[in-house]
C-alpha cells in the first residue's frame, strides 16, 4: 500500500509538472511578460525530460533504476542554478547583487564537489540538502527585501511572489528531510522512510501549483 501511494504521488507530480510546462508556454511569445519570467519554461521542461527516464526505470526497467538516480543527481546542478538565478533576477536592483552572485557560485561549486565525491548511482541527499537549503537562503533574502521596501503593488497578482513562495515552501519541507534521511536509513522502518519521501514528492507538486498560479497571474493581467 505504501508503494502504491508513493507511485501514485510520483505520477501525479509528473502530471502537474507537465501542466506547469503547458501554462509556461503561453508566455513565450508575449512581449508584456516580465523579463524575469522569460525562459522560465525551461525549468518544467527539464523536469519533464528528467522525469520520463525516471518513470521508465522506476516502474518498468526496475533493474536499471540506478540510471534514474544518476539522472536525478545530475539534475540538482540545474535545479539550484536555474531557481537561484531566477530569484537573483527578481531582486537584481539589490545593492548587494555582487554578494548574491558570489553566494550563487559558492553553493553551485559545493553541489558539484559533493556530487563528484559520492557514487553518482546512489541518491545524494547531501547534494539535495545543499541545493535546497541554498534556495531557502535566496528566498529569505527576497522576502527580506520585499518587507523592507513594502511594495504598493498587489502581491496576489505578482508572478514572482507566487513562484518564490512556492520555492520557499517546497525547499523548506525538503532540506530538513534530505539532511536526515541518510541518518534515519536503517534506524527507522521502511514505512517511515517512504512517507518522508512522499512528503518530498507532495512538496514538489505544491511548488508547481504555485508556478501555475504565477503563470495565470500573467495571463489574467494581460487579458485585463
Amino acid at each position: 500500500m505504501t508503494k502504491i501511494i508513493h507511485y501514485t504521488l510520483f505520477i501525479l507530480q509528473f502530471i502537474v509538472i507537465c501542466i506547469s510546462f503547458i501554462y509556461s508556454l503561453r508566455l513565450i511569445k508575449n512581449n508584456n511578460v516580465p523579463n524575469y519570467l522569460k525562459g522560465f519554461f525551461w525549468y518544467p521542461l527539464i523536469g519533464i525530460l528528467v522525469g520520463i527516464p525516471v518513470l521508465i526505470f522506476k516502474f518498468i526497467f526496475i533493474d536499471y533504476k540506478e540510471i534514474a538516480i544518476i539522472i536525478n543527481n545530475i539534475s540538482i546542478i540545474f535545479h539550484f542554478g536555474f531557481l537561484s538565478h531566477f530569484i537573483i533576477k527578481v531582486i537584481s536592483n539589490n545593492k548587494n547583487l555582487k554578494y548574491l552572485v558570489l553566494l550563487f557560485f559558492l553553493i553551485e561549486v559545493l553541489i558539484v564537489y559533493t556530487l563528484t565525491n559520492y557514487p553518482l548511482n546512489k541518491v545524494n541527499n547531501s547534494a539535495f540538502f545543499i541545493s535546497n537549503f541554498g534556495l531557502v537562503i535566496f528566498c529569505i533574502i527576497y522576502f527580506n527585501e520585499l518587507f523592507k521596501n513594502m511594495p504598493v503593488i498587489d502581491l496576489k497578482a505578482t508572478p514572482s511572489f507566487w513562484i518564490i513562495t512556492g520555492i520557499l515552501f517546497c525547499m523548506s519541507a525538503h532540506f530538513p528531510i534530505a539532511a536526515t534521511l541518510d541518518f534515519l536509513n536503517g534506524k527507522v522502518s521502511f514505512f517511515v522512510i517512504k512517507n518522508l519521501s512522499n512528503v518530498l514528492v507532495v512538496s514538489y507538486i505544491i511548488m508547481h501549483i504555485f508556478f501555475i498560479k504565477a503563470f495565470l497571474c500573467v495571463t489574467h493581467r494581460l487579458k485585463g
